[in-house]
């Protein structure tokens, strides 16, 4: 067998060089993940903290606090609301705005609701009704 001729000295240190100049990128790549992963962690961190704070301060408030999804469904209330309205917290989550509300109340709120949500977000930008 004859050896293989095609196998120069330039052709060593060519597939060298491109395999270091990969090995490079392939450690920059590394570099900029790991900033990338490590701002995100920061960032996700910081938003926990965000609303536990909220959480803790809406929990201080006196007056009853709740928030409720489109269907008027209950997503996040305080004790507060809890005491006023007379339910655990286990009740009330998931509980729909008729189920606490006289007829009338419950009236209000979703014409109310349907009118913020019927504005147009540039009409809400530019504080017009």
């Amino acid at each position: 067998m004859e050896p293989d001729r095609s196998v120069t000295p330039d052709s060593v240190e060519s597939l060298k060089q491109r395999l270091e100049d990969q090995n490079e990128e392939l450690a920059n790549s590394k570099k900029v993940l790991k900033e990338e992963i490590f701002k995100r962690w920061r960032a996700e961190e910081a938003l926990r903290e965000s609303e536990e704070k909220n959480k803790r301060l809406l929990e201080s408030f006196e007056d009853g606090y709740f928030e409720v999804d489109l269907a008027g469904n209950l997503t996040f209330f305080n004790e507060s609301l809890c005491s006023m309205v007379g339910y655990s917290p286990q009740e009330m989550m998931g509980m729909n705005n008729r189920q606490y509300m006289t007829p009338e109340t419950s009236k209000r709120v979703y014409e109310t609701f349907n009118e913020v949500f019927q504005v147009k977000p540039q009409k809400l930008l530019a504080g017009s009704s």
